[in-house]
């Protein structure tokens, strides 16, 4: 587990000398540092990770996605709902908004 969180939190040092655009990290890099967190069950790494996601350029669908079904099978389903219900619906044919986990009530810090 140590191993991969090194390797996640330098992969945007590191990818910035490739010239990676978009940058690093991207949905497939939270998808792999997610899945570790999950295997090792370590939920306060998830809610960390979902913070860090405000700030990227990943599509809010893709962030959305990935929590809810990271949550869910954490078989946290207060929290996979509070991302399902932070999302906001947008006119067909445009990317739905995720509103950022401290914004979702009552927030992300609840392990039921």
């Amino acid at each position: 587990m140590d191993a991969a969180l090194a390797t996640f939190d330098g992969i945007e040092s590191r990818a910035s000398s490739f010239g990676k655009n978009p940058p690093l990290p991207d949905v497939k890099a939270y998808e792999a540092i997610l899945e570790v967190t999950k295997n090792h069950e370590r939920q306060e790494f998830v809610e960390q990770y979902a913070k860090q996601m405000e700030s990227t350029l990943m599509a809010s669908t893709a962030k959305a996605d990935l929590l809810i079904a990271t949550f869910a099978e954490l078989k946290d389903i207060e929290s996979a709902r509070r991302v399902f219900e932070g999302t906001l619906d947008e006119p067909v044919g445009e990317s739905s908004f995720l509103l950022p986990p401290s914004q979702l009530s009552p927030g992300l810090s609840s392990t039921t």
